[in-house]
């Protein structure tokens, strides 16, 4: 299963939408996976099949892997996942078989504890340029459904976008 996932190549194409089918994901129906059991066993792992990924009403805890290369000079981006309202949503930067960066979002986390404060699913990452990075993503919810976009924006370009969406729902 770890064949059939892609790197993300972060070009001006690939930038600012879902990237979901270059990943792979794995169900935990029963809560018994840790971050450590992720990086250290083989795991089934399943090709993600759609751009915009919809996990139907459930509470497993799902597991999504992904690689990103940055061939570009920007070095600061956001990944924008999961509906405001999923309870988990937790982002390691992995490095071989451990944990080398770790940020958490979600309703079930204070609002204060997010590293960027903002109604929306933000994790703030930096890429160098020429490198690859591989990440895992756990997302929890207690039934509701989870919507899965896996979109990386160039900073700048993601505040502006959404300044612009803000704007016109105010309009509405």
């Amino acid at each position: 299963s770890v064949h059939s996932q892609e790197t993300i190549l972060l070009t001006q194409d690939e930038l600012s939408r879902s990237q979901c089918t270059s990943a792979t994901i794995l169900e935990d129906a029963d809560h018994a996976l840790s971050i450590e059991n992720i990086l250290q066993q083989e795991l089934d792992f399943k090709p993600m099949q759609n751009e915009m990924e919809i996990l139907d009403f459930n509470s497993s805890r799902w597991w999504i892997r992904f690689s990103v290369l940055n061939p570009n000079g920007s070095n600061e981006f956001l990944l924008e996942t999961a509906r405001p309202i999923t309870d988990k949503v937790v982002l390691y930067q992995v490095a071989g078989d451990s944990v080398a960066e770790k940020w958490v979002n979600g309703d079930d986390f204070a609002f204060d504890e997010k590293d960027i404060p903002h109604r929306k699913c933000l994790f703030p990452i930096h890429l160098e340029q020429g490198v690859e990075y591989s990440f895992v993503l756990m997302l929890e919810s207690d039934g509701e459904m989870i919507n899965l976009p896996l979109t990386i924006w160039e900073s700048k370009s993601f505040f502006v976008s959404d300044y612009h969406n803000q704007l016109w729902h105010g309009l509405y």
